[in-house]
């Protein structure tokens, strides 16, 4: 058997026609593997989940999107007797559905928050909220901009305030779903001991 390759992940948002509005709304989003043989042509044939998202429908979304990709195939070096990717070359693609961004973290309410929340439980039980894109996406943001304010010695204690904000937000957010998410996570940073 051939050695899989792996692809740079493909991230889809809302604004992506291969994120299915019925899907995002309800927040459902995930990571789907998506394990496919590349003909000479870079076409993809004989997809198949590698990975599931725990959704079928995300992972149905996944498999639709493979199908459509073109990959580029390597054109053989000057006097080899093979192409440099073979046909029949295993390859996984990994397809990202995530509802926000950088670019969206502002404008998320706290309602929206909690659909997240509610998806996220019953899909993921094994993990916390703090395990969930948006909030590692929040931290991320918090900290590079922290860190760009104040250089790196203060950035353990904005990490243990981080932290601390994303054990708490959930239950927040439920008590005020019309706040901004951002701001409610700022807020629970302030209250946070460093």
């Amino acid at each position: 058997m051939q050695p899989l390759a792996r692809t740079r992940t493909v991230s889809l948002r809302p604004a992506d026609p291969s994120y299915p509005e019925a899907l995002h709304s309800k927040g459902v989003q995930g990571l789907v593997e998506v394990r496919a043989t590349l003909g000479a042509d870079g076409k993809p044939s004989d997809l198949m989940v590698l990975n599931s998202s725990r959704s079928q429908a995300l992972d149905d979304a996944g498999l639709a999107l493979v199908t459509r990709l073109q990959f580029a195939v390597k054109a053989p070096a000057e006097g080899a007797s093979s192409p440099a990717i073979p046909n029949a070359t295993q390859v996984v693609v990994p397809v990202e559905f995530l509802r926000d961004s950088l670019g969206t973290l502002s404008k998320k309410t706290c309602a929206e928050f909690g659909v997240d929340v509610a998806y996220h439980r019953a899909t993921f039980p094994e993990q916390q909220v703090g395990d969930m894109s948006v909030i590692k996406m929040t931290i991320g943001a918090m900290v590079l901009g922290g860190f760009q304010r104040t250089g790196p010695s203060p950035l353990v204690a904005l990490a243990k305030k981080s932290k601390s904000a994303a054990r708490d937000i959930a239950e927040a957010c439920a008590t005020s779903p019309e706040r901004l998410f951002l701001e409610q996570f700022k807020e629970l940073m302030d209250k946070s001991p460093g």
